[in-house]
């Protein structure tokens, strides 16, 4: 899996989620003040955020927990079932 096809995973797994939780793309940008345009680049490809800050709170807003890789021996996977945690 390369990076792209990573964030692309990482945005499916989104806009699943906030589709779950009865929440347009409008609303969760303004949760998290992320640009609407940017939030939909990224729920259908992977594309435009590339912040970690950002793809958390994001996660955070529709009750899931994004664990970017932090060198430590639990998280040195990069793989989406080891990245996405139901919280």
């Amino acid at each position: 899996m390369n990076e792209q096809d990573f964030y692309a995973v990482l945005g499916g797994k989104l806009r699943e989620e906030r589709k779950k939780k009865g929440l347009s793309q409008t609303d969760l940008a303004k949760k998290t003040e992320v640009s609407q345009p940017d939030l939909s680049a990224f729920e259908k490809r992977g594309g435009k955020i590339r912040s970690a800050f950002k793809i958390t709170a994001l996660f955070k807003a529709v009750g899931l927990e994004f664990l970017p890789l932090s060198g430590k021996k639990t998280h040195s996977i990069p793989s989406p079932a080891r990245t996405l945690c139901p919280s």
